[in-house]
């Protein structure tokens, strides 16, 4: 790390998400200069603020026996950091069994929160969540991970697999490592790479070099969720930005690794250098094509200048990164059945 950071880096990494990465270890307040350490005690009274909602919420739940687990952030603070989130957090997501998630909307109501005006949309039978805020936080509760049915994912086995998490006196549960490293390319990719930052990429990375998902399992689970293409692209942007960082990792079962790369061909358009556990992810020759001219070449520049894309241009990236068609087609009959039933 440079001995001193210039103030435009410093603007460009509060810009891709990344200021309290730096900001939160000795070397990089330093690099950064005086304003550095006032930064980071900001941003962690900000992150203990919404550990210590997040605490009340988990007790109550706990309490009526409704199984709880934290996504993204408040996830990752818990997992990954000593003494809970180091950063704010514009809200807290968790996600509940489905059958529990008009409980736990009664729940957050008793609590205090104000559940946000539902549009048409949101009033649809399928709908993945729904938010509540309180003092101006904003909390959502999950049932699925997406609205509609662009995806496959088996939430009775991955209620199966999610473990028991107690850190910093928060009763609650995880996901299982594989399926946390999952959700997170998923996520990533429900935001067509755009809007996230560097930051997205950033996690990542801890996620797979401190969690340590097993990726042939993840590769497997990734084809029968219909997320290889959004998993693909994320794990390219990962080796882009910090290059080497899969090469490193292991896995539980290396016969069905060895055996799992040999199946793939060599991916296409890929650095010589770039590590095989990529090929466990790659899509069709021709899918690789578009999705590294339309996907990975402009997501570069927008990991240190996020922001929404153009509506045309979002709906074009969300269809190249859905599997399979008959995903975006249930999504889109999902969605004409929501409005025309809204209008009624």
């Amino acid at each position: 790390m440079p001995q001193e950071i210039s103030p435009e880096v410093v603007v460009q990494a509060r810009t891709a998400g990344v200021i309290e990465a730096l900001a939160g270890r000795p070397r990089g307040r330093a690099a950064i200069g005086n304003a550095a350490d006032d930064y980071f005690i900001a941003q962690v009274a900000l992150g203990a603020m919404r550990l210590h909602e997040f605490r009340q919420i988990a007790v109550a739940m706990n309490h009526q026996r409704i199984p709880l687990v934290p996504l993204k952030g408040m996830a990752y603070a818990l997992m990954l950091e000593k003494g809970g989130p180091t950063r704010a957090m514009a809200d807290i997501d968790l996600l509940v069994p489905p059958d529990r998630f008009e409980a736990a909307g009664a729940l957050m109501r008793e609590l205090g929160y104000e559940e946000k005006t539902l549009g048409a949309i949101e009033r649809s039978p399928g709908h993945h969540e729904r938010s509540f805020g309180r003092n101006g936080r904003l909390v959502e509760i999950h049932r699925f991970f997406l609205r509609g049915r662009r995806v496959t994912v088996d939430y009775a086995a991955l209620w199966t697999r999610a473990v028991p998490l107690v850190r910093e006196d928060v009763p609650c549960r995880r996901l299982s490592p594989e399926d946390t490293f999952l959700y997170h390319c998923m996520h990533m990719g429900i935001h067509e790479f755009a809007t996230q930052g560097l930051r997205a990429v950033w996690e990542l990375r801890r996620l797979v070099l401190e969690d340590k998902p097993d990726l042939v399992v993840a590769a497997k689970r990734a084809r029968e969720w219909g997320i290889l293409r959004m998993t693909w692209c994320a794990l390219r942007l990962l080796e882009e930005c910090f290059p080497g960082t899969l090469s490193s990792v292991t896995h539980s079962k290396p016969h069905l690794r060895d055996s799992a790369l040999r199946s793939r061909r060599a991916p296409s358009g890929l650095h010589d250098n770039e590590p095989q556990a990529i090929g466990l992810f790659q899509p069709a020759l021709p899918v690789q094509f578009l999705l590294e001219e339309f996907i990975l070449r402009p997501s570069l520049a927008l990991l240190v200048s996020p922001g929404l894309l153009p509506r045309h241009v979002q709906i074009f990236r969300k269809g190249l990164l859905v599997d399979h068609i008959s995903g975006a087609i249930a999504y889109l009959l999902w969605y004409a059945r929501a409005v025309l039933a809204a209008r009624h």
